[in-house]
């Protein structure tokens, strides 16, 4: 498979993008890095444990600033931390230096380069596919890295109920503006929020982080996904829709809300 030349300006955008937010990426991501979300993370990852050996070999695909690589090596497993950001590799890399149950790998973004003849036991991602241009070809590729009876564990993308419009999740944002202006005010006093401002009346679609399948017309889409690994050799062992935790939300209403509206999925699959 060769890039196009929109999909390698959009690799390099999200490298630029992603390296420049390395050092503060748990700062500017609260919905990811609260006590509420790490720990339904935490939960979730147990099915690796209960099919995986502790000598596995598992990705954790687009890494980042090593959030899933924390849990796995919680669990002993030996990871390889993989990413296109060099900033997010050294970051990682860093914090288990010298540890032998850990790696990192730089990804091309070229999906018929990357990872060759490499096998792994399960595969993760989590908030991923919607940075990678041509999601269903990475997709596609990875599955010929995952062992028989490994797992893929992808997490943490938008549910189909997000883009269905509920009026129950539209009650909620509605309800917690105030607290989220509160959180978020100084934003408004930044010149990085104008910036970004800016940038948007030049190109609608401009995503500060190198969002790409984030719009209504185009997202992630799941059934294609679940075809892609049934089609692969893959059984779908476990679905969850389910509501993100926000700061602004607070907790009451969180619980209020989180067995009725969802905007976020995780589903795992295990190879046959």
């Amino acid at each position: 498979m060769v890039l196009r030349k929109n999909d390698v300006q959009l690799l390099e955008f999200n490298k630029a993008c992603h390296d420049a937010v390395a050092d503060q990426y748990s700062k500017v991501h609260p919905d990811i890095f609260n006590s509420v979300e790490q720990q339904r993370l935490s939960i979730e990852l147990e099915l690796l444990k209960k099919n995986l050996s502790l000598d596995s070999r598992v990705l954790d695909f687009g890494c980042g600033s090593g959030n899933l690589t924390d849990h796995l090596m919680g669990f002993g497993f030996h990871v390889v931390s993989a990413d296109v950001s060099r900033n997010f590799l050294n970051l990682v890399a860093d914090r288990y230096n010298g540890n032998p149950r850990h790696s990192v790998y730089l990804l091309t973004g070229d999906p018929a380069l990357d990872l060759q003849e490499m096998k792994f036991d399960a595969i993760c991602m989590y908030s991923v596919l919607h940075h990678v241009p041509d999601y269903l070809k990475c997709l596609e590729s990875l599955t010929h890295r995952v062992l028989p009876g490994g797992l893929f564990f992808i997490d943490h993308e938008a549910s189909p109920d997000f883009w269905r419009g509920q009026d129950l999740y539209k009650e909620l944002q509605n309800r917690t503006k105030l607290n989220k202006f509160k959180l978020n005010y100084k934003k408004f006093i930044s010149y990085k929020w104008y910036f970004t401002r800016l940038k948007r009346l030049i190109n609608p679609r401009y995503q500060e982080e190198g969002d790409i399948h984030v719009w209504e017309d185009d997202h992630i889409e799941w059934h294609l996904i679940d075809g892609i690994l049934e089609d692969r050799g893959f059984n779908k062992i476990r679905n969850e829709d389910y509501l993100v935790y926000q700061n602004h939300y607070g907790n009451d209403l969180y619980d209020n809300y989180k067995n009725r509206v969802s905007d976020m999925r995780l589903s795992v699959y295990k190879k046959r």
